[in-house]
């Protein structure tokens, strides 16, 4: 789990959201609460992919509006919400109908990895 110290410490040096500390924010990507925390290296990873999506996604001149933002938004973007745990790490979109579901799943995950022993 992240704990406030950690968030502001993400949020401060990453400038990467963690997910419901900020309800109805529509961010670019933000990391779940319930993750383990991630290495500085994938926080730069990830704020990487951020920069990356805002420049693939919106108009040159909105570009650099949105990345000036304390953390990266636009009202309407379908933020990637991403999760760490000690099988890997996953995702969900914010406008998935079950905001619990997080792919691949954990438990798949695990069947995959039997499977291949």
């Amino acid at each position: 789990m992240i704990t406030r110290d950690r968030q502001e410490y993400i949020e401060k040096n990453f400038r990467i959201p963690i997910d419901a500390s900020h309800p109805e924010t529509y961010w670019i990507i933000s990391l779940d609460r319930e993750s383990t925390m991630p290495s500085d290296e994938e926080l730069k990873q990830m704020r990487s992919y951020q920069e990356f999506r805002v420049r693939h996604t919106y108009a040159s001149s909105y570009q650099e509006v949105v990345l000036n933002r304390k953390l990266p938004n636009d009202n309407g973007h379908n933020t990637v919400i991403y999760k760490k745990s000690e099988h890997g790490w996953f995702f969900r979109r914010l406008a998935w109908e079950n905001p619990l579901l997080f792919f691949p799943s954990p438990t798949e995950n695990e069947r995959i990895l039997w499977l291949k022993s």
